[in-house]
């Protein structure tokens, strides 16, 4: 079974780093009341199911993205790209919230196995590092994207940390 995952332009790629440019997306987001994820991706999980005002049924996408603020974490959805931010349907559930992603640049780092806050922290230290050594300038906020459903063993999944920037490529 193929997955749609969302579209990016690679612009550079240094080893486990990559600089990309993403196309503007659609997603379907809610913010996370703890930071294990379970809260929000079961409803956004019901959302594409048909929990919306359509009970339209919308195809998994990959990545799952959390962003990761100061003081909250989100939960976001890629919408497929046949979906426009008008076409998709209205979420009956009141925390969940559709948004437009702009088109973007961001700083990538590539990596597998399990997701934990030791792993996040050194991966967020080597691609901030990565970010300083190119002379960039970070735009938005960390996220974190997780390519593989939960049935995949945690050595073999594909996991990002990606963080919006400026150049003057």
């Amino acid at each position: 079974m193929s997955v749609e995952h969302a579209s990016f332009k690679r612009l550079m790629s240094e080893g486990q780093f990559e600089l990309r440019l993403y196309e503007p997306m659609g997603v379907v987001m809610c913010r996370e009341s703890d930071d294990e994820g379970e809260y929000c991706f079961g409803r956004l999980f019901n959302y594409i199911s048909g929990n919306n005002e359509e009970s339209q049924k919308i195809s998994m996408t990959s990545p799952v993205i959390n962003s990761m603020g100061e003081d909250y974490t989100t939960t976001e959805f890629v919408m497929p790209v046949k979906f426009s931010i008008d076409d998709l349907p209205k979420p009956n559930d009141h925390t969940l919230k559709v948004k437009q992603v702009p088109k973007r640049q961001v700083a990538v780092i590539t990596f597998s196995g399990k997701v934990d806050a030791k792993v996040i922290n050194e991966k967020k230290f080597l691609l901030n590092e990565w970010i300083k050594d190119k002379k960039w300038i970070i735009t938005g906020e960390m996220e974190l994207a997780r390519y593989d459903p939960p049935y995949i063993p945690y050595f073999m999944r594909h996991n990002e940390l990606m963080i919006e920037v400026k150049n003057d490529e």
